[in-house]
C-alpha cells in the first residue's frame, strides 16, 4: 500500500506506462487506472474508456488535493 505521493513518484518513473490500482478510503474498496501523460495525471475506472483530453486530467497539486486521503495499491503496469 502506498501514499499518494508515492503514487505520483512511481507513475513519473514509469511513464509513458500507466498503473492499474486499488485504492481504498475508509471502507470502499475501487480499481482504476492511472497514468501520467503530458504532465497530467489521469485516473480512469477500468470499465471507462480512456480519453487523455487535457481538460480530464490532473497536475500534480489537484491530485493531492482530490486523492491525498487515499491509499493506494499497485496491482500491475499497463500500457
Amino acid at each position: 500500500m502506498i501514499s499518494t505521493n508515492q503514487l505520483i513518484e512511481e507513475l513519473k518513473r514509469i511513464n509513458p506506462e500507466g498503473l492499474q490500482v486499488s485504492t481504498k478510503v475508509g471502507l470502499l474498496n475501487s480499481t482504476k487506472a492511472v497514468y501520467f501523460k503530458d504532465n497530467k495525471f489521469y485516473i480512469f475506472r477500468i470499465e471507462d474508456a480512456f480519453s487523455f483530453n487535457k481538460s480530464n486530467g490532473y497536475t500534480e497539486k489537484e491530485l493531492t488535493e482530490k486523492y491525498g486521503n487515499y491509499i493506494w495499491r499497485i496491482e500491475e503496469v499497463i500500457s
